[in-house]
């Protein structure tokens, strides 16, 4: 009932259908972009990766290069292929330095077995970490949801840290964390992508979407 509540709550917010947030990975949201686009006679193509964006005279976006694909999936679409368009969305990391580490969003996502807190059945929280705690320069976010969600076996829960690196090199942090937080880590994968804050010169009719970074929010 809640959720459904939520769901209803949602909906004219952000577009005609509610806002949609994964809780078991970002699968599903590729795959309902994927079924939106047939709806309205775009195409999804696959293990096609872009290279470059092409523009024409007056700096505007022309379309964009598709890499070959030498695998036996696509046998004879080893050539490269140019699709012509209007508008591009790309990431804002696309059109970075690539050798420039910079400013970084650090996450380490954990299955952790027993309780964070011993006096609360249900192991949902948020949980905040201030600035040098473990020796961490920015401030540490974490989400936790017990096995009551159906994200981990019985017992155990996933823990969701993130943290900000000014210089993209304290990899240290949330591991520090863990041990501070004093639970008992099963499995753990740890990654990392920049947070550009430069405002590039861009062509009329490419797109850059920017990470929303660690912002974290309730409901």
């Amino acid at each position: 009932e809640t959720g459904l509540c939520q769901h209803v709550q949602a909906l004219g917010r952000f577009g005609t259908t509610a806002f949609l947030v994964p809780m078991y990975g970002s699968g599903e949201l590729s795959q309902a972009f994927c079924r939106s686009a047939a709806v309205h006679g775009g195409t999804y193509l696959l293990r096609r990766a872009p290279k470059r964006v092409v523009t024409d005279k007056e700096s505007c976006v022309s379309g964009i290069v598709l890499g070959g694909d030498d695998t036996t999936y696509f046998e004879g679409c080893t050539e490269d292929k140019e699709i012509f368009s209007k508008h591009v969305v790309v990431p804002n990391h696309a059109l970075a330095d690539s050798g420039s580490r910079g400013r970084h969003l650090m996450r380490r996502i954990s299955v952790v077995q027993g309780r964070l807190l011993l006096e609360y059945t249900e192991q949902r929280h948020v949980l905040i970490i201030p600035p040098g705690d473990v020796d961490n320069a920015n401030v540490i976010f974490g989400v936790l949801l017990d096995s009551g969600v159906m994200i981990a076996p019985s017992g155990c829960s996933v823990l969701h840290l993130s943290t900000i690196s000014d210089d993209g090199k304290d990899d240290f942090a949330l591991e520090r964390a863990i041990h501070q937080l004093r639970v008992h880590e099963m499995y753990h994968v740890v990654f990392s992508y920049p947070l550009s804050d430069e405002r590039l010169e861009i062509p009329k009719g490419l797109h850059m979407c920017r990470p929303a970074g660690e912002s974290l929010v309730i409901d």
